[in-house]
């Protein structure tokens, strides 16, 4: 997610650039969501061609990650359990 740019050819990734792609403001330990405000923050640059994304550097991340966190191998979903579509909690 970093933004790579020609003053930051390895990305920049900071607080500011999070709180705008998940529409948060405030400050450390105020922080408020403004529902419906997530976008991609201004000045983002698209991915430089000869460093593109593909799937095999895809799949290097996660097994990255899941050497890291193990967990992120665990498939959630249907466990098996029964729960009646009164007892299902609306939002």
């Amino acid at each position: 997610m970093a933004n790579k740019s020609e003053e930051h050819p390895q990305g920049k990734l900071n607080g500011e650039v999070l709180k705008s792609f998940f529409a948060i403001e405030g400050e450390d330990g105020h922080f408020t969501y403004k529902e419906g405000w997530e976008r991609i923050p201004n000045n983002w640059y698209k991915r430089n061609v000869i460093d593109e994304y593909t799937i095999p550097y895809f799949t290097l991340d996660q097994l990255e990650m899941a050497s890291q966190h193990p967990e992120f191998l665990s498939i959630g979903g249907n466990t098996g359990m029964f729960f009646p579509a009164s007892r299902c909690v609306q939002y």
